[in-house]
């Protein structure tokens, strides 16, 4: 009941950040050009090696994913979240992966705040498993403080701020979210073939409320509390399908 009074204010939050701010949103689609990827890559493993170092290796598959959907003559999506500062606009793009050994799956949505020189991420991930034998097209879950996985799905939730005095990273201890894949189509551009794994096209759906955002590691009298609530949104992705021997 909590969380759903909580996806009602904050809906109604987003609805009125929107109206307010419809002229400063960029363009809802854009292909990334041979800079721009570099760019947002080079971000995205910024925030990754920062977070290593600090004793955390959550996002150790990142910076390799990255590479997979943020390349030159990828599309990505406009978004907005609201966050503890007020709504912002991101590109996003999505991932999933589908495992058939032991029928699992894993599935992310990276948000990044500019196309030449990114200072905010936001990272979305679910893992899941299935009793069906095939891997999961969609999860839902709890993020939690212990990682806890509950109905064979785990849930995980980031924020980072780059530049200035260095790279701070939020990790999402309290709230909700969830992912589905649609509109599966055949092939990925750029996709050098692996024996035994196929790419293919498609959209992922997702949502979450990270109502609590925890700093990690943070600088002495430095650290604060943050949230961010995405609604509903469909992104440009990519289904990785790894078969089995």
């Amino acid at each position: 009941m909590g969380h759903s009074r909580a996806r009602t204010t904050f809906a109604a939050v987003l609805a009125l950040a929107l109206s307010a701010c419809a002229d400063e949103s960029p363009a809802p689609v854009v292909q990334l050009n041979a800079a721009q990827a570099d760019a947002i890559r080079a971000s995205v493993t910024d925030a990754v090696t920062d977070l290593t170092a600090k004793g955390r290796d959550d996002l150790a598959w990142l910076a390799d994913s990255a590479s997979l959907v943020i390349r030159a003559g990828a599309r990505v999506d406009s978004i907005a979240i609201v966050e503890t500062d007020g709504l912002r606009w991101y590109f996003a793009v999505g991932l999933h992966r589908r495992i058939e050994v032991n029928a699992q799956a894993t599935f992310h949505l990276i948000a990044f705040d500019a196309l030449d020189n990114p200072t905010r991420l936001v990272v979305s991930s679910a893992y899941a498993t299935s009793l069906s034998g095939s891997p999961p097209q969609s999860a839902f879950g709890n993020f939690d403080f212990f990682d806890a996985t509950v109905a064979g799905v785990q849930l995980k939730g980031w924020m980072f701020q780059l530049g200035g005095s260095g790279i701070r990273a939020w990790r999402a201890i309290n709230g909700d979210g969830g992912f589905a894949t649609v509109g599966v189509a055949p092939g990925c551009g750029g996709f050098t073939a692996l024996p035994g794994v196929t790419c293919e096209s498609s959209r992922l759906q997702a949502s979450f409320v990270m109502s609590t955002a925890l700093e990690v590691a943070p600088a002495p009298g430095a650290s604060e509390l943050r949230s961010a609530t995405l609604t509903l949104v469909s992104v440009p992705a990519i289904v990785l399908t790894f078969a089995a021997p």
